[in-house]
Parts: structure tokens; C-alpha cells; sequence
């Protein structure tokens, strides 16, 4: 993944309008994953358990987790992902270390937010331009970046509220995958699909018909 002269950390921005692929593709690496959603709304699937991810959203994937992300169709999204090999870069963390146990999901604040943009836009910057000393701010960085989003995790979470109508309709879409999705919304009370759909969508971080899709391809992976 990092080529022999490559300072063993690398950022990288998405920005744009993305359109989700109906078969989207697992990958996994010897490295751990940092993705920073500054907007826009979608989901990541992590060895199979997936994470609604919307505005000034921060996930951790782990060294050889198997992980894609599905935005939501024909929205914009800006998005950052720090990546680096944890155990090389062990002894320049020391204390900042992350441990398998660490929370995979944080919502940020505002704050916090621009911090860790300020912070993750300098590491590219640095890598970019490689001036002199480029390698120790980049080290100096990534500590800020560990030891400011382990701060994070120490703080409450806000509480994750489901919407037992949402889950009751995931369920349906799973198990009745050839029900069209307006008559699963009306079998759990929904007259208008429109506000169902955006209830979904908020709840799940994808539409229901993406959701479906990603379904599909889990269940016939060769299809």
C-alpha cells in the first residue's frame, strides 16, 4: 500500500457529487483507517455491520476489516480519510496508541470538526510539498490528530435513538426482497413514501432502494 519512499501516512479529500454503485466492492489493507465526513450522508459497511454516516461523522476502520462506503444517491459529499500502518508508526503515538478496543464511531461538534480538518489538511499539505523537516511535523501531527480524537472518545456520545417503524421496515426489506418498496412502507404505516423515504434514509444514511441493493449483493456476492 505505501510505496518503499513514502512517508508512512497519506490524506486524501473526496469532494463531489457521488453516485453509489449498485455493487459496490469490499476492501481491506494492513493499515488503520481514519474517515472524516465533513458533508453530505451515506454509510459504511464494516465487516458487515454498517454505520450511518452524516455531517461531522469520524469512523475508525481497523487493520484488516473489510470496508466500503455507499453515499447517498446524487448528494454531495466532502470527505477526508487518514490512513497510515498502526504498528510502524507505534513508537511516534507512544501513549496515543490505538488499541482494538477503541470506539469505532464518533459524532463530532462543530469544533471539533474544523480542528480536525485543520489538522488533517496540514499532514496533506506537508506530504505534498516534502520540505524540509516534513517528516517530523507529519510525526508531530499525527500525534495532535490521536491524542485530539482520543479526547473525543472520552466524552458521552449522543445517544443513538432508533425509530422501531425504521427497524421494523429493515427487516422487511430483508426478508422480502421481492415486495416492491411502497407496499413495505405502507405495511408499517407510512401513507406518504415521500416522508418514509426520508425517514429512511435519515435513520439508515442511505434510500431504501440503495439499502436493497447492498442487501442483494451480500446475499449473492457472485451476482
Amino acid at each position: 500500500m505505501f510505496g518503499l519512499n513514502e512517508f508512512p501516512a497519506r490524506v486524501s479529500w473526496l469532494r463531489g457529487v457521488s453516485r453509489p454503485s449498485r455493487f459496490p466492492m469490499g476492501h481491506h489493507h494492513n493499515a488503520i483507517e481514519f474517515q472524516f465526513i465533513k458533508r453530505g450522508q451515506g454509510a459504511y459497511f464494516v465487516n458487515g455491520r454498517q454505520y450511518p454516516l452524516r455531517k461531522y461523522s469520524l469512523l475508525v476502520i481497523f487493520p484488516n476489516q473489510v470496508h466500503y462506503f455507499i453515499p447517498s444517491p446524487d448528494g454531495y459529499i466532502e470527505k477526508a480519510h487518514l490512513i497510515f500502518p498502526w504498528k510502524r508508526l507505534r513508537n511516534i503515538l507512544g501513549a496515543a496508541y490505538f488499541k482494538p478496543d477503541f470506539p469505532r464511531h464518533m459524532r463530532l461538534s462543530e469544533s471539533e470538526a474544523v480542528t480536525l480538518e485543520l489538522i488533517l489538511n496540514r499532514i496533506q499539505e506537508e506530504n505534498n510539498r516534502r520540505e524540509e523537516y516534513w517528516t517530523e511535523i507529519i510525526e508531530a501531527k499525527l500525534k495532535e490528530f490521536a491524542f485530539f480524537v482520543k479526547r473525543i472518545s472520552l466524552r458521552p456520545q449522543p445517544p443513538h435513538r432508533e425509530n422501531p417503524v425504521i427497524s421494523q421496515l429493515v427487516n422487511y426489506l430483508e426478508q422480502h426482497l421481492s415486495f416492491r418498496i411502497s407496499s413495505i412502507a405502507e405495511l408499517v404505516g407510512f401513507e406518504d413514501f415521500g416522508v418514509f423515504n426520508r425517514a429512511f434514509k435519515q435513520a439508515a444514511g442511505l434510500t431504501p432502494s440503495t439499502y436493497r441493493h447492498v442487501i442483494q449483493r451480500k446475499n449473492n456476492p457472485g451476482v
